[in-house]
Order: C-alpha cells, then sequence, then structure tokens
C-alpha cells in the first residue's frame, strides 16, 4: 500500500485529485466539465428552508448518510 501511494503515478495525479476536491474543478462550470458533481442535497445549504417536512428529513438522511459538501 505504501510503494503505491508512494509511486510516481500518484505523484504526477496528486494535484488533480486536489483541485477536485479543494480547488477550481469542485464548483460551478469546472465541476460540471470534469463530472465532479454530487447530490444537491450533500452541498452547504440551509435545509429548514426546503418545501416540507419530508424533504427536509430526506435532507438530513442524505447528509448523514453521505456527508456534506463544504
Amino acid at each position: 500500500m505504501r510503494e503505491a501511494l508512494e509511486s510516481q503515478q500518484i505523484t504526477e495525479q496528486l494535484s488533480c485529485w486536489i483541485d477536485l476536491i479543494f480547488g477550481y474543478k469542485s464548483c460551478k462550470e469546472e465541476a460540471e466539465r470534469y463530472d465532479n458533481l454530487f447530490h444537491p442535497y450533500t452541498y452547504e445549504q440551509d435545509i429548514f428552508k426546503l418545501d416540507d417536512l419530508d424533504t427536509i428529513q430526506m435532507a438530513q438522511l442524505n447528509i448523514s448518510e453521505f456527508g456534506q459538501i463544504p
């Protein structure tokens, strides 16, 4: 495992991964271009402004199961 993580291939791709998670490829048009999109409920928002109780509960369950994107 350590050899794989320290390999040349990982070294070359690490900056791409960082851009997908934290950088410019994580939002808006660039996220679409790189197919880096997630369900709308995983993005940070005030879920209590949603339409009804069922939708709020569904959003809460989605966040508890999959996490929330900053």
